[in-house]
C-alpha cells in the first residue's frame, strides 16, 4: 500500500519559541537540595516576579551529597536549601528526609505526596524529567505521577524539568533576564558547587536549549508538559509522545478507528481507552458504542484531548453485539479500523505493530497474538495465548482468531462487510469469513499485544456451543469455499 506523505517538521518536535510561565500556584519536587535551582530556577525567580506563589518538597535528605556524618551532611545542604529559598522568595518548603539514593514508589509515600497536592491545590505542578540518570530523579518523577492518579477530580497541569539530561521538550521559558540571578541562585549551595562544575554545565545546558530560539534569547529552562489521564502510566505517556520521531520511516500518519462496545463496566471502559491512550501511534479516532448501558459521555469527554477525534452514541436498551459493531463500523472515517471491547486492553505498541504489517503487505487484516486473563486466578484458562500462524482452512472450521487481534483496511467497508445482527453466538467467526473472501490471507504478527478477560460473561469463544448456529455458518460459506479447499479439509478431518 503506498504511505502516507511525511508532515513531521523539527517545530513538531521542539518549540521555536518561548512560553510564559504556566499559571500558578506552582508545586515542585525537588529530589535532592539544590536540583530545583540547578533544574528550573531561573523560572521559579521569573514566577515569583509574577506573582505566583511556589511551594518545594524536597523528597531525600541528601546525605549522599557530601562528607561526615548523615546528619551533618543532611544539616549542612537543609541549611543551603533555605538559604535558596529565601533567596528565590519562596516561602514554602518542606523536608521529607527520604534517605538518599533510596527513593522508591511506596503507598505511604504517594499518599503523602498526594496529601501535599490536596493540601495546596496547585495549578502546576513540576517532577524531574522520568529520563533522567539518577535513580531518585526518575523515582521522583514516578511518585509524584502515581499520586497525582489518587487525586479526584481535576489534575493539575504535570510538566518535568530537566536536571542533568536534556530530555523531550514541548515548553521553553525565557530566562535570559534571570542569567545571572540564577548563577548567584546556584552558588547558595556550596558544598556542592565547590566540589563539582554544576554552575558551568547548568548554564552550558541552559544556552544549549537556545538552539531553536530567536537570537535575543541568551538562556532557557526546558519542560515537558504531558497529557494526564487516568490510568496512563507515566512510561507510556513518553513513550507515545516519543513515538513522532520515527513518524518518518513509520506510518504514523495513518488515521486508525477504535470501535469500542461497552455495557455497564464503567471501570473496565476506563482501564480500556487508556490502553488505547498509550498507544505509540498517536492518531486515532475514538468510537464507543454504548449499547443500552449506564451512561459514560462523562467518562468519554475527559480523553476528548488524547485522540484525533472521539465519537459516542448511546442506546436506552441493547441491541447486541453485532449491532453495537455495526454502528461503530458506520461512524468509521480512518485508513483502518478495530474493536476493543470494554473489558479488554492492548499493550502500548498494539497499534503501531498491526499497522506496519499491513503497510509492508497487500493484505487487508493483521492480527497479534492475545492472551487470556481469568476473572478467577484458580481457572485454567489463565495465561491461555492465541497467537497462530494464518491458515484460512483451520478458520473454516473454527474460530481462532479474537475480535480485538486483528486491524482492518477499513475498504473492506465498500464491500458491504456487517456482522449479522441475527448472530448472538459466532457473529465474530462469521465476520473473519466474510473477510476471508475480500482478503484470503491474513497477516499474522507473532507478538502477544492484546488481552481478554475471561470468565463469566468475559471471553472469546464462551458463548459457543451452538450446532444449529455453526450448521448455519457452515451453509452460508461452504458453497463459497474452492474444491480443493473442501478435499483439504476433508483430509485433515480424517487424519483426526
Amino acid at each position: 500500500m503506498p504511505s502516507s506523505s511525511n508532515s513531521m517538521h523539527e517545530s513538531d518536535l521542539v518549540p521555536f519559541n518561548t512560553t510564559s510561565p504556566p499559571a500558578g500556584p506552582w508545586l515542585i519536587f525537588a529530589p535532592h537540595y539544590d536540583d530545583e535551582s540547578f533544574g528550573m530556577g531561573g523560572s521559579i525567580l521569573q514566577a515569583v516576579s509574577q506573582g505566583h506563589d511556589v511551594d518545594i518538597v524536597f523528597m531525600t535528605n541528601g546525605a549522599g551529597g557530601g562528607t561526615g556524618s548523615e546528619n551533618e551532611v543532611t544539616a549542612i545542604r537543609e541549611k543551603e536549601a533555605v538559604s535558596a529559598c529565601e533567596y528565590m522568595g519562596v516561602k514554602g518548603y518542606r523536608f521529607l528526609r527520604q534517605d538518599d539514593r533510596q527513593l522508591e514508589l511506596s503507598s505511604q509515600l504517594v499518599e503523602s505526596i498526594a496529601g501535599i497536592i490536596r493540601e495546596l491545590r496547585p495549578a502546576s505542578v513540576f517532577f524531574p524529567s522520568p529520563l533522567e540518570y539518577h535513580p531518585d530523579h526518575r523515582a521522583t518523577a514516578e511518585i509524584v505521577w502515581a499520586s497525582v492518579q489518587t487525586l479526584q477530580g481535576n489534575s493539575p497541569r504535570l510538566f518535568s524539568y530537566d536536571i542533568g539530561n536534556q530530555g523531550p521538550c514541548n515548553v521553553l521559558l525565557d530566562i535570559s533576564a534571570f542569567r545571572e540571578r540564577k548563577r548567584q541562585l546556584m552558588s547558595r549551595y556550596v558544598s556542592q558547587v565547590t566540589k563539582h562544575r554544576y554552575i558551568e554545565l547548568v548554564e552550558a545546558l541552559n544556552i544549549s536549549r537556545t538552539f531553536t530560539l530567536p537570537e535575543q534569547c541568551d538562556a532557557a529552562e526546558s519542560f515537558f508538559e504531558f497529557k494526564y489521564h487516568p490510568g496512563l502510566t507515566i512510561q507510556h505517556a513518553m513513550e507515545s509522545w516519543m513515538a513522532r520521531f520515527f513518524e518518518e520511516s513509520e506510518p504514523h500518519n495513518r488515521l486508525v478507528s477504535v470501535i469500542v462496545r461497552t455495557k455497564n463496566r464503567r471501570e473496565m471502559l476506563n482501564h480500556s481507552i487508556a490502553s488505547l491512550a498509550q498507544q505509540s501511534h498517536q492518531k486515532m479516532e475514538l468510537i464507543i458504542v454504548n449499547d443500552g448501558g449506564e451512561d459514560v459521555e462523562d467518562l468519554v469527554s475527559e480523553y476528548t484531548q488524547v485522540f484525533h477525534s472521539v465519537k459516542y452514541i448511546s442506546w436506552p436498551s441493547g441491541r447486541g453485539r453485532s449491532a453495537a459493531a455495526n454502528a461503530g463500523m458506520d461512524m468509521v472515517t480512518g485508513d483502518f479500523f478495530l474493536f476493543l471491547d470494554d473489558d479488554d486492553w492492548f499493550d502500548a505498541g498494539h497499534v503501531r505493530n498491526l499497522l506496519t504489517a499491513l503497510e509492508s503487505s497487500n493484505s487487508l487484516v493483521a492480527y497479534s497474538g492475545v492472551k487470556t486473563i481469568a476473572t478467577d486466578p484458580a481457572s485454567d484458562s489463565d495465561g491461555r495465548v492465541f497467537s497462530e500462524p494464518f491458515d484460512r482452512l483451520k478458520l473454516y472450521s473454527n474460530n481462532y482468531i479474537p475480535i480485538h487481534a486483528a486491524l482492518i483496511d477499513a475498504s473492506v467497508l465498500d464491500t458491504g462487510c456487517r456482522f449479522d445482527e441475527n448472530l448472538d453466538v459466532y457473529e465474530d467467526w462469521d465476520f473473519w469469513l466474510q473477510l476471508c473472501q475480500i482478503s484470503p490471507d491474513f497477516i499474522h504478527v507473532d507478538i502477544v499485544s492484546a488481552y481478554y478477560r475471561v470468565g463469566g460473561a468475559h471471553g472469546f469463544g464462551l458463548r459457543g456451543g451452538r450446532e444449529d448456529l455453526r450448521r448455519m455458518i457452515y451453509a452460508r460459506w461452504c458453497k463459497t469455499w474452492r474444491l480443493d479447499d473442501i478435499t483439504e479439509l476433508l483430509t485433515r478431518l480424517e487424519k483426526h
